[in-house]
């Protein structure tokens, strides 16, 4: 054990320990992005009858801000993981909520459908830098017998944030008006600003 370099030691010991509260807790803060991806894709969902009618948009159009999520995550998952590479997981864990934050605020204020498009497209981003990151960070934290168990849950959680969506959208929709929709987007940049601000607990976890 003693001819062991220390990174090697610290690795052992993790994979051999309990899970503890501390554990659980990171493994909380690293669920934001997996959440907001089932938050992000319903809210848009309900939003965009809304819009289309606003807007009078054409179909195509219709079809480029729906897919503007999809087109946005397949770059952030891009990015994120070589990324953090050099920066660091707690980085970029951060960066990628202020990401979701600025494109939900540019969403909520569109005045025309591009605007809209860019919009979505950077919360698209943000939670796609977020998958292979936090991803990455839960592997590094949990102990080995635990490891796969807390990836399936994060997974779940895409479920919960679209419960928590159809939640603040009802709501939202009870006591609102034609611009209601604007409300819908910017709740995601409200859920990415408290994932962002709790993320602040989690400890530097660089690779490299």
């Amino acid at each position: 054990m003693s001819e062991i370099a220390l990174p090697q030691r610290l690795t052992l010991l993790l994979d051999n320990s309990s899970l503890n509260g501390i554990q659980r807790w990171l493994w909380v803060l690293s669920t934001g992005g997996t959440l907001l991806d089932g938050y992000v894709i319903f809210v848009l969902g309900v939003a965009m009858p809304v819009i289309i009618a606003e807007f009078h948009i054409e179909p195509d159009v219709v079809g480029l801000i729906g897919a503007s999520l999809v087109f946005g995550a397949v770059i952030g998952a891009g990015v994120g993981g070589p990324t953090a590479d050099h920066l660091g997981r707690k980085k970029l864990m951060l960066a990628d909520m202020i990401i979701i934050c600025a494109g939900a605020a540019i969403s909520a204020l569109a005045k025309e459908p591009a605007v809209l498009f860019i919009g979505q497209l950077l919360v698209g981003m943000g939670v796609g830098i977020d998958f292979p990151v936090s991803s990455s960070y839960i592997s590094e934290v949990s102990p080995k017998r635990d490891r796969d168990r807390m990836m399936v849950a994060t997974i779940a959680c895409q479920s919960i944030g679209m419960l928590l969506a159809a939640a603040i959208t009802l709501v939202l929709l009870g006591h609102g008006s034609a611009q209601s929709w604007r409300l819908f987007l910017a709740s995601e940049g409200l859920v990415a600003l408290l994932f962002f601000v709790l993320r602040f607990s989690h400890p530097t976890v660089r690779t490299g």
